[in-house]
């Protein structure tokens, strides 16, 4: 598998002390030793003071540089406390509270906290607030006084105000780090969920290639065991078409999940027989409970009204997930598919006693792009996309489902859908269109691709009195300036000419001539702006015969075109 592309970390360590700082205080301390040395005729006092501060700063330096964590860390601490020591000095030298350092020695934990590390702030915050306390006590317990003999005034509002100041900048600086702390948290909860989605998506992926490879795999294998063989030629060819319905399934679910993603999905709802849109998935699964030995029942059929008002195609995707998913993981037992229509909500049980799910693969079963694990996607296959597709479905009708599984003791899930339902009218899609005869009709097929060429119109042979082909617009057109024409079905995105080129000379010289658009884009935005452009009717690749078919006999009848027509 391949692995999950990884995302920048964020860097959660303590602040770097700036190197430059440090070599900056050691060589105004070298520089000061240097000068000494060099011109005073008797060394000062403080002058070992400042050999030793040269020493730990210098080490201070070297340590920065190395990458390891203790030096990093014994360097950090060096600078604080060189800071620390040499503020305490002034601060006390210089009248206390009176001092003119007095408040950079509190704003040094703020300093520590930006520059250097959050342990150093707090070791710099104890220790200003030990200072302050010393000379509150010398001065008010001891009566020791270390304010300056030029400001007499000064003392009272030191003692009132840098007590204050010093809160403030521990408020300040709790503040900040609870920020910080907050936001790195943050961070890494975004992050986490974004190397969720790609692992998920990867594996998503990954499994997708398997399963785009499995039919293709099963169609080209076919094709080369009949150049040469043709004795199986029926086993051969259901076997193709099988690999064929797999891999349009996967694709469509592809699609149908990034148009529910992008709220491009539609609802088609129409007055349909209750019977004919719930009862087909008796004869869907029949054969293959047969197959399997499985106790297969579906109940409550007669009971329910005789028209629901829905949209069939998204109804039967919606059961066809579920009872698939039943089917797939029941290799044993029963599977029971119950109806029920109550207080204007269609109830739909679908219980089997398949392997079940435990509760963390039942928290992430409409998430997309999820399976339960790799070891179920090998063995069962199938895009993890069914159930995310089934949840956003059964929102977009402002219904419900529910899941109750163990794992080993089956699952049960539980749609409450609210459809409209009545008795006693004759179903729109049950009136019989006058069927015209395509024994007197001239197809014409445009499609640039020779092999799409070859097939579309291999279809249509023998249905109608001719099927002529052009490769491009422009060839087609010139078919149609010298052959008579009743029907055009064309590809859209063609070289020379494209299929609206086509269609906009079509409108121009022959008005009513209806031309029907072949299409990859299955997008319904896309498929309402070709209606709207005045195709009669549009129809996704891949290309299902009796959906063809069924879009050249509705226009040619003359039934008012629906803003879908999907394979």
């Amino acid at each position: 598998m391949a692995e999950p592309t990884s995302l920048p970390q964020h860097d959660n360590t303590e602040k770097p002390i700036a190197p430059w700082l440090t070599l900056g205080f050691f060589l105004c301390s070298l520089s000061w030793i240097v000068v000494q040395l060099i011109l005073a005729e008797e060394l000062p006092s403080t002058f070992i003071y400042f050999v030793a501060v040269t020493i730990l700063l210098g080490a201070s330096y070297v340590l920065s540089r190395f990458r390891h964590k203790i030096c990093q860390t014994v360097s950090k601490f060096i600078f604080a406390g060189f800071l620390l020591l040499v503020f305490t000095r002034l601060f006390f030298a210089g009248g206390g509270f009176e001092s003119p350092v007095a408040i950079w020695l509190i704003m040094l934990p703020l300093f520590f906290r930006v520059a250097v590390s959050k342990n150093a702030s707090r070791i710099g915050i104890v220790w200003v607030s030990l200072v302050m306390t010393t000379e509150l006590v010398l001065h008010f317990h001891y009566g020791i006084s270390l304010k300056s003999p030029y400001i007499d005034d000064m003392y009272g509002m030191g003692v009132f105000n840098l007590p204050i100041a010093f809160v403030l900048i521990i408020f300040i600086t709790k503040s900040y780090e609870y920020w910080h702390h907050s936001s790195i948290q943050k961070d890494h909860l975004i992050i986490k969920e974004q190397q969720k989605t790609i692992q998920s998506q990867t594996a998503f992926m990954t499994n997708m290639s398997h399963e785009l490879r499995t039919p293709l795999n099963g169609i080209f294998g076919v094709f080369q065991i009949l150049q040469h063989d043709l004795s199986r030629k029926d086993v051969l060819i259901e076997a193709g078409m099988r690999s064929t319905e797999a891999l349009t399934t996967i694709l469509s679910d592809i699609l149908d999940a990034q148009k529910l993603h992008e709220g491009k999905v539609k609802l088609n709802e129409e007055w349909l027989s209750s019977e004919a849109t719930l009862g087909y998935i008796s004869h869907l699964y029949e054969s293959l409970a047969d197959t399997k030995k499985l106790n297969f029942r579906v109940e409550g059929l007669a009971e329910l009204p005789q028209e629901i008002y829905c949209d069939n195609t998204r109804v039967g995707q919606i059961l066809n997930n579920i009872v698939g998913n039943a089917f797939k993981f029941t290799e044993q037992g029963s599977i029971r598919v119950c109806f029920r229509y109550d207080d204007g909500n269609l109830n739909i049980t679908v219980k089997d006693s398949g392997i079940g799910m435990s509760k963390a693969v039942l928290d992430s079963l409409f998430d997309r792009f999820t399976q339960a694990d790799i070891s179920t996607t090998k063995r069962f296959g199938g895009s993890g996309l069914g159930m995310a597709i089934t949840r956003e479905l059964v929102a977009l009708m402002k219904g419900t489902v529910n899941v109750e599984s163990e794992e080993g003791s089956g699952t049960t899930f539980k749609l409450c859908l609210p459809i409209a339902a009545r008795e006693g009218h004759k179903s729109h899609n049950s009136v019989i269109q006058s069927q015209p005869d395509l024994g007197d009709i001239t197809l014409l097929v445009v499609e640039d691709n020779e092999i799409n060429n070859l097939v579309t119109s291999a279809m249509l042979e023998g249905l109608f009195k001719q099927v002529i082909t052009a490769k491009d617009g422009r060839e087609g057109l010139s078919l149609i300036s010298s052959t008579p024409v009743d029907l055009v079905v064309t590809d859209i995105q063609m070289p020379v000419m494209d299929g609206l080129a086509l269609k906009q000379a079509i409108a121009s010289s022959h008005p009513k001539l209806p031309v029907i658009a072949l299409t990859g884009n299955a997008y319904e935005s896309q498929i309402e702006e070709y209606l709207a452009q005045g195709f009669s009717r549009v129809v996704s690749k891949p290309i299902v015969k009796d959906v063809l078919l069924a879009a050249i006999k509705d226009t040619l009848s003359g039934k008012v075109s629906e803003s879908r027509q999907n394979a």
